[in-house]
């Protein structure tokens, strides 16, 4: 998948409007008031820059509010997608890094894993370039740029597809993760969910921050780029943009709703009768999810889908409405039923007890 090229911005590229958008110290005291994770500025952190607007934007976030720019390490991935210019933008990476004195980490892919990289392998390669650079410099918290507007795109493009109640209160601000290696629980963190693309534009231009831009941003065949170029225009101008924040106030509400049903999940998977095996499956009684609510249930699996490492993304609304199905049939019959799920998990009933695993989980007598 190719990717356009990006080019240096400095701020002469900006319309002059911008220019009186927001104060500096303003927008970093809104951002450090709503801060979801305050302990990362005390904390090892990485900060996850392709050298964007909305990344830069994040490293000199941190960078002025953090207390030792020592706890930080940035993380650029270098996907060779675009040849010269990929190599610009990690240059550019490096050499902003070298003048703020951060240390970076820089992975780059080679020529044939380049060739035949989707945006999805893209996508989870970084990812996993994340986990290893949290790793190797024992980082409690991984930071992340995505602001308002992708928050709505996400919300969007979801419901367009089909979504369910979790999946309409957009992006998570912050999601712990269980790293299988170091055995070391990790946090991401999205500071800059309450912040608009302009907002954060505007405080590059007015402090002089230069950063790249992916012009591949303007192309009209990926769906995100058509609900930010020409949805979101066409609401402007039927409402006004104050639609932004009235529904960011609604994922709001809708994501307390879902963090009440998560709460009860985690106690759930708390519950000393959920059996643990070697971090890659668990087993629980049928009877312990059997009087719950399904939207706590579901968070119960969403959960559990991260703590095992399984590929939640792929599990759509039709794979969830299965899984429902399927404890309901399970919980009316001792005999064993196995339900395959998306990216090879596979639920199994027997005897009253649920597992979960990646493949076929060994029986409950044998082990």
């Amino acid at each position: 998948m190719g990717v356009a090229d990006r080019q240096l911005v400095s701020n002469a590229s900006f319309p002059k409007h911008s220019r009186s958008f927001i104060e500096k110290d303003e927008l970093l005291q809104q951002i450090e008031a709503a801060w979801p994770a305050r302990l990362a500025l005390r904390s090892k952190t990485l900060l996850a820059i392709s050298g964007g607007p909305d990344s830069m934007f994040l490293l000199e976030v941190f960078r002025r509010l953090v207390d030792d720019s020592r706890l930080l390490t940035v993380v650029h991935c270098n996907h060779r997608q675009r040849g010269e210019e990929s190599d610009a933008d990690e240059a550019f990476v490096q050499q902003q890094c070298e003048a703020k004195n951060i240390a970076v980490r820089i992975f780059r892919f080679d020529g044939e894993q380049s060739s035949r990289s989707d945006e999805n392998h893209l996508r989870k390669h970084r990812h996993e370039c994340l986990k290893i650079a949290a790793r190797e410099c024992d980082a409690r918290f991984i930071a992340l740029g995505h602001h308002l507007d992708d928050n709505l795109e996400t919300l969007f493009h979801r419901l367009l597809r089909g979504t369910g109640a979790r999946g309409l209160c957009g992006i998570s601000p912050t999601r712990d993760y269980f790293d299988h290696t170091d055995k070391e629980t990790r946090t991401l963190i999205r500071p800059l969910l309450a912040i608009t693309k302009e907002e954060l534009v505007a405080w590059l231009y007015s402090n002089d921050i230069p950063f790249r831009i992916d012009s591949s941003n303007e192309q009209l065949n990926y769906t995100r780029n058509r609900l930010r170029r020409e949805l979101f225009p066409l609401l402007d101008s039927l409402t006004g943009v104050k639609w932004r924040e009235k529904v960011a106030g609604t994922i709001e509400q809708l994501s307390e709703l879902v963090e009440e049903d998560r709460q009860l999940a985690i106690e759930l998977l708390a519950n000393s009768q959920i059996e643990w095996i070697d971090g890659a499956s668990l087993r629980i009684p049928i009877s312990l999810l059997q009087p719950i609510r399904w939207s706590v249930q579901r968070e119960f699996f969403v959960e559990a889908w991260h703590r095992l490492n399984l590929p939640l993304r792929e599990m759509s609304m039709g794979h969830w409405q299965r899984v429902r199905e399927f404890l309901v049939e399970a919980a009316k019959t001792n005999h064993p039923k196995r339900l395959q799920c998306a990216g090879g998990v596979m639920l199994q009933t027997k005897r009253g007890i649920l597992s979960i695993s990646r493949g076929v989980p060994k029986s409950p007598e044998s082990t």
